[in-house]
């Protein structure tokens, strides 16, 4: 389960649990800090690590179990996330995760986990997470989220081209 804290409105009331939205969508505010804990029902031993990607000071440390990642009274925003599960129940279950982002809506689901590839949201963009769901399955579970891209960065490819005249013109990102 997760619970936000959200500009102009603090920690909301509700900690939601699997699939449900914790934030906003559609009124843009941003999420300055979450908490997260593993919800009851679950008879394994473990926790739930994360950590969060906030503006103007980067990655966070890792937290874990219910301590605040983010800010609060500083007008800061989340600008991505990682959530990983520790003990016995990452052996059983799998965590996933997506984020709505300004400007980009709902980005894909990834898999929990302490590598690149488990990191949503953006980096360097300046745009803020407005909102987080969180799904547990088992791992034996057929039925799963479609993971994809949940994560968009300002890191890109610079190349140069030599015009005929023998000028070189430079060019980033897909451009000419």
């Amino acid at each position: 389960s997760i619970a936000s804290h959200v500009q102009d409105i603090g920690w909301q009331n509700a900690t939601t649990t699997n699939g449900q939205t914790s934030g906003t969508t559609g009124v843009g505010k941003r999420i300055e800090a979450i908490s997260a804990t593993i919800g009851s029902g679950y008879d394994i031993d473990g926790g739930i690590q994360y950590r969060t990607y906030l503006q103007n000071s980067g990655w966070g440390n890792w937290v874990a179990n219910g301590a605040v990642s983010g800010t609060t009274g500083r007008s800061l925003r989340v600008e991505a996330v990682q959530f990983c599960l520790q003990g016995d129940i990452a052996k059983q279950y799998d965590l996933y995760y997506r984020v709505h982002v300004a400007n980009y809506g709902w980005l894909d689901w990834v898999l929990g986990g302490a590598e690149r590839n488990s990191i949503s949201g953006t980096t360097d963009l300046s745009k803020r997470i407005e909102a987080i769901q969180l799904y547990m399955r088992r791992k034996t579970a057929t039925s799963k989220p479609n993971t994809g891209i949940g994560y968009v960065s300002a890191a890109g490819v610079s190349y140069s081209g030599q015009e005929s005249s023998g000028e070189w013109s430079n060019a980033s990102n897909g451009g000419v």
